[in-house]
């Protein structure tokens, strides 16, 4: 792609991209989405040929904050969120120094990098954007003359074939793909269950859900990517949205009127705009107290008003459950480019296995199936005994590449991936991959990443025991087995 690019540049001719064209068939691939109705209407302009001053990254933060546009994308732009906050994680996936709009090196190219299959991957697109009557029409940042997340999103395009095909997808999916890291879920449903413990268990050791407390997450705020995101459907919409994901920004603990504390969350809708309106919002009890209102909560409600920017909004943690089904955290990243644990100090050595399943031969489906083991099998050792006692020491991730069709299932439920953390003792072990269904070929990468004690780096690790992730696959050790499927919750077929 790079010899292409120079080659479209030679006399100072701005880069088309032949591979992803400014026409329809980059926006819409197969119609099935609210987008397929602007066939037609669009057209493709340069950024200087939307605005006179046109940047790539401005120099506030809240400049740079995406704002979403008419693709359901919001999944994408919340890792993208995170990225405004971590310059080296930034840096990694949009190379700096790339000419810009007023250099003389300028050549309509941009240069992106996302994970992908275990390795970073070189995408190059030109700068036309699909606009509707001059405007951008898909993301955009908060600034109209800031262009990084519409260049971003149309790289991210282009990857995936089209933009439709960002339409809807998990959070944990982008936060891997812009950080080359891992990402786990956890669902605020059920959060008051006691934990169920076998007796001849320790207490690190347990079943069923565990309380989320959202204190722990406040102090891994500035290192992680936390979202939080809503699935209700039309009929059960809050004003949050149906399927919507959202930027958890922040904490603070504030005392009521009554004196009784409460934590208060920040967030961050990528709509852009106000849609919030509970307990918290500036005009609302118990920001005002009437005529006898203290001087001591008109600075507060001055001091939340001065902190929220475009598209944020307060809300208490019983609001927060109340609207929201799950969290997503992305595990944070040094500069250096180490991985770090958020359970516990240390950091994450990582291998991975490239695989297919392939019809007839390697696609042996789930455990249901008498040909489960044709499957692949990858083997793995723990050796680090004294890494059991701190917590989780073995991270499991199953990503299924993105194909021309639907994805296929892995687990319980269709995901691009399928990830478990687990505490296992020393000994050998193989993952067995699998689709549910037999003979479905697709290409996958397994990520297999054990915890490894690396005393010089100081992790800010605070999530520890009281979360544990809702998983949709078991590990199930008979020596040499853990395949990801929870068969407990996956019908057996007549007659097997």
């Amino acid at each position: 792609m790079k010899d292409q690019v120079g080659v479209e540049c030679e006399g100072k001719d701005l880069f088309e991209d032949p591979a992803f064209p400014s026409d329809d068939a980059s926006v819409v691939s197969d119609g099935s989405t609210p987008i397929g109705g602007l066939r037609g209407a669009l057209t493709w302009l340069r950024p200087q040929e939307i605005c006179e001053a046109p940047a790539l990254f401005p120099g506030d933060t809240n400049s740079a904050q995406p704002k979403q546009g008419l693709l359901g994308d919001c999944w994408f732009l919340c890792a993208c969120s995170f990225l405004v906050k971590n310059k080296h994680l930034l840096e990694k996936v949009m190379p700096p120094d790339q000419p810009q709009w007023g250099d003389s090196r300028y050549r309509g190219s941009f240069q992106f990098c996302f994970w992908q299959q275990g390795l970073w991957t070189e995408v190059v697109i030109d700068d036309r954007l699909p606009c509707v009557q001059a405007s951008l029409c898909f993301s955009q940042c908060q600034s109209p003359t800031v262009f990084w997340v519409a260049l971003l999103e149309k790289a991210y395009a282009k990857l995936h074939g089209s933009y439709e095909q960002l339409w809807a997808g998990q959070v944990s999916e982008a936060v891997v793909d812009v950080t080359g890291g891992l990402a786990e879920r956890w669902s605020l449903g059920d959060s008051g269950l006691e934990v169920e413990q076998r007796p001849e268990q320790d207490s690190d050791q347990v079943r069923g859900r565990r309380r989320l407390d959202l204190r722990h997450l406040s102090s891994l705020k500035d290192q992680c990517a936390i979202s939080c995101s809503t699935h209700r459907g039309s009929e059960g919409a809050a004003e949050v949205g149906q399927y919507h994901a959202m930027t958890v920004m922040g904490w603070q603990d504030v005392r009521t009127v009554s004196g009784s504390k409460v934590l208060l969350l920040r967030i961050r809708n990528p709509w852009g705009r106000s849609c919030w309106g509970g307990t918290w919002t500036q005009g609302q009890a118990p920001f005002c107290g009437g005529e006898g209102e203290s001087s001591r909560h008109v600075l507060m409600k001055n001091l939340f008003s001065s902190q929220l920017a475009d598209g944020e909004f307060w809300l208490d943690e019983t609001e927060f459950r109340s609207q929201f089904e799950d969290i997503t955290v992305g595990y944070p990243s040094s500069v250096e480019g180490h991985l770090k644990s958020i359970y516990t100090d240390g950091q994450w050595d990582s291998t991975y296995f490239q695989g297919s399943w392939a019809e007839g031969r390697t696609a042996g489906g789930s455990r249901n199936f008498r040909s489960h083991f044709q499957n692949p099998h990858f083997p793995f050792t723990v050796c680090d005994d004294s890494a059991t006692s701190s917590g989780t020491v073995v991270r499991i991730n199953l990503h299924q590449k993105r194909p021309e069709t639907d994805l296929h299932p892995i687990g319980f439920h269709v995901y691009k991936d399928v990830s478990l953390a687990l505490r296992l003792p020393p000994g050998s072990y193989s993952v067995v991959p699998s689709t549910y269904q037999p003979d479905c070929p697709a290409d996958f990468t397994l990520s297999v990443a054990r915890r490894v004690a690396r005393k010089v780096v100081k992790s800010q690790e605070r999530l520890g025991r009281t979360i544990q992730e809702i998983c949709h696959i078991s590990v199930m050790q008979s020596r040499t087995v853990a395949a990801p499927l929870m068969s407990a919750h996956l019908p057996t077929p007549p007659g097997m």
